[in-house]
């Protein structure tokens, strides 16, 4: 299969139905969210902008679960914390 140029990409499908402009408009309002198992351990973390545009672990947003917590606790808790980051940001919009 041949590759495509860069040219040949078709244009992203994301902004047209997040409502914005471009792929970096809706990186700037992006939240960025990991969940990692690890032996059984599983860890939320937060992730920030570096300067070079790529992520790293924001340690102030990382929740590490104890041993045996079910996927489906830390599934719970990721619901609940899109939820608030939802409901921070439509405070701010509203009172600014």
């Amino acid at each position: 299969m041949p590759m495509l140029r860069r040219s040949e990409y078709p244009r992203p499908l994301l902004p047209k139905y997040a409502r914005v402009k471009s792929w970096s408009a809706f990186e700037r309002g992006l939240m960025f969210w990991t969940i990692k198992e690890k032996n059984g351990v599983f860890q939320i973390a937060g992730q920030s902008k570096r300067a070079d545009r790529g992520w790293r672990t924001d340690l102030d947003r990382t929740i590490n679960f104890p041993l045996n917590t079910t996927a489906d606790d830390v599934v719970d808790r990721m619901i609940a914390i899109v939820q608030e980051e939802v409901a921070k940001n439509r405070d701010y919009k509203i009172n600014n």
